[in-house]
């Protein structure tokens, strides 16, 4: 984004470079938050969804749904790919994909009594732009569900 910022200046393409100012200073923002990532579990939230592959129906990809949270509670958003269609998003709620064993002990857990004991699986350290996941991450993420 700065090196688009410097070509878009050095081309005199004004709206460009403003663009690319106005991603340096979200991305600023962001990397200055320190976050945890929970899942979600409020009433009427899902807190996890799965998704069947493509090439074989007999397999599932797992995913449990997560908001990165502030200090104070507050969800944030954060820039997030989906792996079903590469497109990045800012977000304050997406999917993470898990081992199905997690994604079963988590379903178990909400479903003793609506509660997630162990509800927070990574954070986002102060200075960083991605999270970084405490549990088994299989990798990828989804967007909608």
């Amino acid at each position: 984004t700065y090196q688009d910022g410097v070509i878009s200046a050095e081309a005199g393409q004004s709206r460009d470079v403003e663009a690319a100012i106005k991603d340096l200073t979200t991305y600023r923002a962001i990397g200055a938050k320190e976050l945890r990532i929970k899942i979600v579990s409020e009433p009427g939230e899902r807190s996890g969804v799965f998704r069947f592959h493509d090439n074989d129906q007999n397999l599932r990809n797992y995913y449990l749904i997560v908001e990165a949270i502030d200090l104070r509670g507050t969800a944030q958003a954060l820039e997030i790919t989906s792996e079903e269609n590469n497109k990045s998003a800012f977000s304050e709620k997406w999917g993470v994909r898990v081992s199905e064993d997690k994604f079963n002990r988590v379903a178990a857990d909400k479903n003793d009594g609506q509660i997630i004991q162990d509800n927070i699986i990574g954070e986002k350290p102060r200075g960083a732009l991605a999270p970084v996941y405490t549990i088994d991450y299989a990798g990828g993420a989804i967007l909608e569900w």
